[in-house]
């Protein structure tokens, strides 16, 4: 399981730099005081944000989202009027193949990635 192990490390650094970006982003659009009510909170259903808090600093907030929450509110709830604006559709297309690869990831049972895909999930096809 070393290819696992790789692409939950690479899912870990992921998120450790695109929570708070996303966090900036939602910032910008909805102003410091209602980026997490009105950017994240209010877009998510019920069963996504039940582990989240209702507030606490800006860390706080975006070290609670994971991986699964940020890759949804980066390439589909978010991205055509926050995103798209100053990222490709190429950033897109990779986030929603990292969807895939994250789903298999949480689905993995008995067998590993396969090298081939252990790359691709981080450096691209």
């Amino acid at each position: 399981m070393q290819n696992h192990a790789t692409v939950i490390k690479g899912f870990q650094i992921l998120r450790e730099m695109l929570a708070p970006y996303i966090g900036r982003e939602l910032s910008i659009e909805y102003g410091n005081n209602y980026w997490w009510s009105s950017g994240v909170m209010a877009v998510l259903r019920d069963d996504q944000k039940r582990n989240l808090p209702e507030t606490g600093t800006f860390a706080e907030l975006t070290d609670s989202l994971d991986i699964a929450i940020c890759l949804l509110l980066f390439a589909d709830i978010h991205w055509r009027d926050i995103f798209s604006r100053k990222l490709s559709v190429a950033h897109r297309t990779w986030a929603n193949e990292l969807k895939g690869y994250r789903n298999r990831k949480a689905h993995i049972g008995g067998t590993d990635f396969s090298n081939d895909d252990t790359w691709c999930a981080f450096v691209g096809k």
